[in-house]
């Protein structure tokens, strides 16, 4: 198709972190004070669009929109590689503000999520910090910084370092699944091939990555937030949802309702 080596090469590319000026940074959960908010990070649809040039070039990408089932609107994002289109589709509700445009972008870089793109900001530490009330917009005060892996490299590194932090054998990764449910004892099993089970249900506690309480999410609640595209992965859902002020006896429309009005932007 184009002078693009091969598939690896092409999704490195396509996952090694942006140009902190091409992140934004919106509020999430706030205290009760309202004067701290979860610091979330997000990438523009612009800056989505710009990767897909850079890496595959404008005539190797397009993408095409569709209502939502429920509202909304899908969006299927297609690249060609070797000469076949390939298409990821996903979706979004209509915004509150410039309701359709709003859809439409989220809807694409939800797509783009799916091929990769700007993926890795779901595994950024949460952080707190200082917020002002306007009306009902909060306002952050200042942003965290990036740590050094989220950060492109002059030299290509970049691509290497995102690889690193997100490649696992299967052993660890189900072992990292397990410890962010809430069972922090369960050790990786000597063989790469683990099967991660699917009933989740309450269960004890234990202290996440960020030193945070982590809770058994029942099943059907990650499940939900998969659903619904708000989130990746189950360890990516169970991190949102520790970090969403729910308890483990939410039902699943409460935790979709509560990430939805977190995720906003």
């Amino acid at each position: 198709m184009n002078d693009t080596p091969n598939y690896q090469d092409i999704f490195a590319r396509l996952a090694a972190p942006f140009h902190p000026d091409d992140i934004e940074w919106r509020a999430g959960a706030t205290n009760s004070d309202k004067n701290k908010a979860l610091a979330l990070a997000y990438i523009t649809s612009r800056a989505v669009m710009e990767r897909l040039d850079e890496v595959m070039r404008p005539e190797n990408w397009k993408d095409e929109y569709a209502p939502g089932p429920d509202g909304g609107v899908i969006c299927g994002l297609s690249l060609r590689i070797h000469d076949e289109w390939i298409t990821k589709w996903d979706g979004a509700e209509n915004t509150e503000f410039e309701a359709i445009k709003g859809g439409l972008s989220d809807a694409f870089k939800r797509a783009g999520y799916k091929w990769g793109i700007g993926r890795y900001l779901y595994r950024l530490e949460s952080h707190w910090v200082p917020c002002e009330v306007h009306g009902k917009t909060i306002v952050l005060k200042s942003i965290p910084p990036l740590p050094s892996w989220a950060l492109p490299a002059p030299d290509g590194a970049a691509v290497s370092r995102i690889a690193s932090t997100s490649s696992q054998n299967g052993s660890e990764r189900a072992h990292q699944i397990l410890t962010e449910l809430g069972f922090g004892d369960v050790q990786p099993a000597a063989q790469p091939a683990v099967m991660i089970p699917a009933p989740i249900s309450s269960g004890p506690s234990a202290p996440n990555g960020n030193g945070k309480k982590a809770t058994s999410w029942n099943a059907a609640v990650v499940q939900a937030v998969l659903k619904a595209h708000l989130a990746a992965t189950a360890a990516e859902a169970v991190h949102l949802l520790n970090e969403s002020g729910l308890d483990a006896n939410t039902t699943p429309e409460q935790a979709i309702a509560r990430l939805q009005s977190m995720r906003k932007d």
